[in-house]
């Protein structure tokens, strides 16, 4: 119902309520290694998969490598 109908029949109207539009599950994982090979062939793996699965639920992967 609207709020034009609320005000039609009389009642006071304070708000109105709006819906919660789902979002997507996220998760987020960081990966550290010295090789950035590694960091980058680990995030693409998991990133392709996202979704796949059939669900919504999504992982952010974040990676960070330190070669001295």
């Amino acid at each position: 119902m609207t709020t034009r109908f609320f005000e039609q029949i009389g009642a006071t109207v304070y708000g109105t309520a709006t819906a919660k539009v789902r979002q997507p599950v996220s998760k987020r994982i960081l990966i550290i290694d010295d090789d950035p090979d590694i960091t980058l062939t680990f995030k693409g793996g998991i990133e392709n998969n996202n979704g796949n699965d059939g669900n919504d639920k999504r992982i952010e992967v974040y990676t960070y490598h330190n070669s001295k």
